[in-house]
Formats: structure tokens, sequence, C-alpha cells
């Protein structure tokens, strides 16, 4: 199955979005935070690079769905933003490979 390939841009004020971390880890009933934590330094560290998701979970030790999930909550949280390509032509911003 080929990775998923997406643009993160990671915000990160460790003060400030302590609070909303730990929000998003009882939406997500997170029973393990050590992990949680390792993704969202890994995310910080990727900051406008491609996506991996199957990488991202490789090396946070779950499983490619589990990045996912927590990246669509982040998300929904506003503490991440997916950066989608632009181009002229509407085709094209579907098809090209976020950066």
């Amino acid at each position: 199955m080929a990775a998923l390939r997406v643009p993160l841009v990671v915000e990160v004020n460790a003060g400030a979005n302590l609070g909303a971390v730990l929000d998003v880890r009882q939406i997500l009933n997170i029973r393990d935070l050590a992990p949680f934590q390792r993704f969202v330094r890994m995310c910080a560290a990727r900051v406008s690079q491609l996506l991996d998701l199957s990488s991202l979970g490789a090396d946070c030790g779950v499983t490619h769905h589990t990045p996912q999930a927590w990246i669509s909550a982040l998300e929904a949280s506003y503490l991440v933003f997916l950066l989608r390509p632009y181009h002229v032509s509407l085709g094209k911003r579907l098809i090209k490979t976020p950066k």
C-alpha cells in the first residue's frame, strides 16, 4: 500500500499548547501518553515536509492508522493544519502531491 503523503504544519508552543494536547488525549482516549507525545514531537520535527503516516507510525511504535486518527484530532482542535497544493487548474490541485 502506498504511503499517504500530506504536508504537515505544526505550531509548537510548549506552554500554550500543553493543555490542548491533553484535551486531544482525552478526546481520543489515549491511555499511554508516551507514544502520543513522541508523535507530537516528531510532527514538530517534520514541519513543512511531506507526511508519510506509515513511517511516522513506525517511528512512534504504532500502526499507520493511529497517526491518521491523531492527525485528524489535532487538525480538528486547530493545533495542526495540512497545507494543500495550489494550482490554477482545479484538476491539478487535486492530483499534485502536497508539499
